[in-house]
Formats: structure tokens, sequence, C-alpha cells
């Protein structure tokens, strides 16, 4: 028997077959993945439930396909909101429409505490929706401004991502590119009309011009699949919001598990280079150590890694770049990462090797004071517990970079040959030519078999608080983790927003 229901449920059936047909026509006419597909690569699998299933632009137009899919899955049983680009309709330009269907998932991230991920091949917005595409978009960037710092947001680029959708792509917490990818304020055509560079959309935003130039590109990786990989790792180490810690995930590691090969790591000339990243694999949870933003400003390394299934922001000096002395790039590095960890309630650990900051010319016009005052800034607010370990050198005015504890650092430690200073002894009795009170006092340390910037001298007063054993370094930072990963309370005044020096 015929009833309304059975007739709305067949014409249900009808719309769900018109969709999947035009899936399948999309993949044989394609050598790209359709968006459904990338969402079913990106979540685990029979998680995805499609939002916005049935929109589209011309309700009389018998197609479903129109810009965008969206849809909340799981990535490792953790619920997450995504979209992805349907590159196959209009070559996936947006339009009115679908930045409504993003503003909505954007509303519906907030209010759930949900994170979202971006999977995005687009060639920009629709300029035929007029003034409706433009209030469309700036009601997006709201949205994703407004979203910036209560939810993490990834972008994975997945082809041309052109105009607007590069802005919204920047302001997430972290961006993925394949190798093939773009990332432009305008497309090629655009920029040769209105500067009359000829230069193609690879040349103006591949994926060397923001990692080793630019800096707004976290991760590169050599495909599709590869870079959807990556999604689903990086997402591992981030919380679902700003009001949870990060994960803590079970562990095989020993915490007492130590490295006496670090006891001989070091150089024997304190001014020769060194690969900082054996300390960080050596101390973290085996395997666990994500280096972020490896390609640019490799002279500061940033990144993730667990210990005791404790997920921690980690900064270290690479003395084998620039000495491991900070310029104007490392500085903006240093700042956006120590931000992210603050607005997620990160615990902080700093490996520092660091001669001092770049004095030169070009660094000074560069900005590197306004840079410096920026990761000053950055490090001060950063709430969470914040542990420096000085490897080697700390030096000058990156003396900061240890967090201090007149600064807001908790936990300083020191390797038994760090230098610890305004400058290294060296210099130091170079300049006591010209003092004599402070040469007779380098000659009495010297002579008592000491020098200006051992690191006993801060640790006599307090500045320190232990000299460990390189080997012993894993477990000191887990026992320190454990004791004090409550440490929330900043003692600086209320306020709105500090007027970071940009």
């Amino acid at each position: 028997m015929d009833t309304p229901l059975s007739h709305d449920l067949l014409r249900l059936k009808q719309a769900e077959a018109l969709i999947e047909s035009e899936d399948k026509k999309s993949i044989s006419n394609s050598d790209r993945p359709n968006a459904r597909q990338r969402l079913k690569a990106l979540l685990d699998p029979d998680s995805a439930q499609e939002l916005f299933r049935f929109t589209r632009n011309h309700p009389e137009k018998p197609s479903f396909k129109d810009g965008i899919v969206c849809a909340s899955g799981e990535i490792e049983g953790r619920p997450v909101l995504a979209w992805a680009s349907e590159f196959d309709s209009r070559g996936g330009s947006i339009g009115a429409l679908q930045t409504r269907q993003i503003c909505e998932l954007y509303r519906l991230a907030r209010q759930s505490g949900l994170p979202v991920i971006a999977l995005v091949e687009s060639g920009g917005a629709r300029v035929t929706d007029g003034v409706l595409i433009m209030e469309g978009y700036a009601e997006v960037l709201k949205e994703a401004v407004y979203l910036s710092g209560v939810v993490p947001q990834i972008t994975c680029v997945l082809g041309h991502c052109i105009g607007a959708p590069a802005f919204v792509a920047t302001l997430t917490d972290f961006i993925i590119m394949d190798q093939n990818s773009t990332l432009c304020v305008a497309g090629a055509g655009v920029n040769l009309a209105a500067t009359g560079e000829n230069l193609s959309e690879k040349e103006l935003g591949g994926p060397d011009v923001h990692t080793r130039h630019s800096g707004a590109v976290h991760f590169v990786e050599p495909d599709e699949a590869a870079a959807i990989a990556r999604v689903r790792k990086l997402f591992g180490y981030l919380p679902q919001t700003n009001a949870e810690p990060p994960p803590q995930l079970s562990f095989q590691d020993s915490c007492e598990r130590t490295d006496p090969q670090l006891n001989q790591l070091l150089p024997e000339n304190p001014e020769s280079p060194f690969e900082i990243r054996q300390v960080l694999h050596s101390v973290a949870d085996q395997g666990s150590f994500m280096e972020v933003q490896p390609d640019f400003a490799p002279n500061l390394v940033t990144g993730f890694m667990r210990l005791a299934g404790q997920t921690v922001g980690v900064i270290a000096n690479q003395s084998l770049v620039l000495a491991g002395a900070l310029d104007t790039r490392a500085l903006r590095k240093l700042s956006r990462f120590l931000n992210f960890l603050s607005a997620y309630n990160y615990a902080l650990i700093s490996f520092v090797d660091v001669p001092g900051l770049m004095p030169n010319a070009s660094a000074h016009k560069e900005g590197i004071l306004s840079y410096g005052s920026q990761a000053l800034m950055a490090i001060g607010h950063l709430k969470g517990l914040k542990i420096g370990v000085v490897v080697r050198r700390c030096f000058g005015g990156a003396y900061f970079m240890l967090n201090p504890r007149i600064g807001g650092g908790d936990l300083v430690y020191a390797w038994p040959g760090a230098r610890i200073g305004i400058m290294s002894d060296q210099a130091m009795a170079s300049f006591a030519g010209h003092n004599p009170q402070l040469k007779q006092r380098l000659d009495h340390l010297h002579a008592q078999g000491s020098r200006s910037d051992d690191p006993f001298i801060p640790a006599a007063g307090g500045f320190v608080d232990d000299i460990i054993e390189p080997a012993q370094t894993r477990p000191i930072l887990i026992r320190s983790l454990q004791r004090f990963s409550n440490k929330r309370q900043l003692d600086i005044p209320p306020k709105w927003l500090p007027n970071i020096p940009l």
C-alpha cells in the first residue's frame, strides 16, 4: 500500500542515490579524490556523519554537488568537525551558501567544544555571488577569529588555495600542504595583470615559499595521503578545547630511563655545533617527539613530545644553524608557537643553547627588537608550567629563553657544562682589559678553577634549581611535570589584551 511516508522515503532514497551516482561519476572522471573520499580518509571508519547533506544553490537542478561537504566524525575515537572542498564543483569555489555552511560548522564547534579540520582545494570566492559572497566571507573570517584559541583548527591544503580561503587557512593553528599545493592571495593571472609579474601559482605561494620564507605553513608532505595522515597524527597531540589539558596517553617507556650517551654528547669545544634533536629524542617517550615547522627558522626547533604520556610543548636552540642564535625568523616562530601553547594549557620545556640574539645591521632592519618584544610578550603570558634546561650556552638578551623566575618561569636546570651569563667567559676576559676591577675578579675565578659563566654562580644565587647529570634529564623532567602540572597562576594584573609590538 502506497502511503505518504513510503512516498517520502522513496524520494529520500532517490536523493541518496543521486549523491552516490554523482560521487561515482566524479571519481571516474578525475585523477583526484573527491570531498567525501577525503573526509573518509581523514575520519575513523564508519564515523562520518554528513551535515547539510542536501544543501544546493539551485533546488530546481537535479544535483547536490556544490562546493563543499561538511561532516562530524572521529579521529582515534575523539570527536571532530570537518569540511572538504569539492573541486569538481566549479573548481572548489566558495559561494554565499557555502560560507553559511562553514559559519554554522564554526558555531557548532564553538558551542560544542569540537576541533575543526578543513581539507581545502579551492579557486577562491564565486564572483558571481557579488556582495553576498563578500558578506559571507566576512562572516567566515569573523567566526574563524572568534574560534581561535577556543578549539584547535587545522587546515590541510590539497591543491590550489587562492584568495579568501587562503586567509581563512592562515587564521587556523596549523597548515599542512602536499608538495603540489599552493596558498596564494590571488592567482597567477590576477598577479600578472596587477603587477606585471609572470609567475606561476607555485612560485607565488608554493610549499617552498611558505615553509622557508613566509613561515605560514607548518608541514609539507609528499602527497595527499601523507598530508591527511599528518593531520591525524598532529591531532593526537592537541586537546579538544581550551578548557581541557593536552592529551595524556598510555605509554610503554620507563619513567626512570636514563641515557648515558647524553653525558658524552657535547663537543669538547663549546663553540662547536651539535644536533640538539638528539637530546629531544632521548628525553621524550620513545618515538613521541614531533617537530613543527622544521624548514622555517631551523636555528630554533619547536614541537611536541610526550613525557610519561603527558603532551608538552618543546623549544630548543639548534647550534647547527647560525650557531643557535635567535634571528627575526626564529623569534617569529617562537612567538607563534608559544601563543598556541598558552591558549591550550601546555607545559613548556626549553632546551637552551643560545649564544644570544643576532646583533648585525640586517637583523635590526628586519625588526629584531620588535620580534624580540613579541617573544617576550608570548613567553611572559604563557600560563602553564615552564621548565628550562640549559644544555650548554645562555648569554645576553636571549636569557629570557631560560624562563627565569623573574620572567615568570618555574623550574630551571643546568647541565654541568652549561655557560650562563651576560657573555661568555672568553668574551668577558677580552672586555676586562678596559676594567681593572673586573679583571681582578676574573683572575680570582680562574685561579679557583671557575669562570664567569660557571653555572654554579647563578645556582649559588638561587637562579638555577639544580645542576643535573645529562643522563638523568628524562626522569627529572617527568617528576617535575607530575608534581607541578596543575600550575596555572600568573602574577600579572587583569587586562583584556596586551599591546603586542607587532
